[in-house]
């Protein structure tokens, strides 16, 4: 009996209580929306196998750490394609200072405390950005 009433209390209390402590579903969940096939997607500051998981990109998709180190940034937000970009929100106002005339919008933002990381509390922004539009030739 006691065993039944744990896991009872388990099935009832977990699921309601995971969005206070696991960002992996609705944000993996959010990313899969949001991202186009030709779409670039890069994370900076968060990245879990769970979110990966839910995302449900394809192998060809994979979700890509961004590069530490301005320079690098930099010439990596040159590129052409759309982009989706995972940052904590602490990061995101440097890596859009670094975009240039293609600044990301934010289209989710996620808060919890992450049992992965001391149970500190995360705010995780969702943006997207535009590609270059091709030259026709004008």
């Amino acid at each position: 009996a006691t065993l039944v009433f744990f896991l009872l209390a388990f099935w009832l209390l977990v699921p309601p209580a995971e969005p206070l402590i696991k960002l992996a579903r609705p944000l993996g969940l959010a990313i899969g929306q949001a991202a186009a096939p030709a779409d670039a997607v890069y994370a900076d500051g968060y990245s879990e196998p769970g979110m990966v998981f839910y995302a449900s990109l394809p192998a060809s998709q994979p979700i890509r750490a961004l590069p530490g180190d301005d320079a690098a940034l930099a010439a990596l937000l040159e590129a052409p394609p759309a982009m989706v970009l995972i940052a904590e929100e602490s990061r995101f106002a440097r890596i859009n200072g670094l975009a240039g005339t293609r600044p990301f919008a934010i289209i989710g933002q996620f808060e919890a405390r992450n049992p992965n990381a001391g149970m500190r509390n995360q705010k995780i922004l969702l943006a997207k950005r535009a590609a270059i539009a091709a030259n026709n030739g004008g």
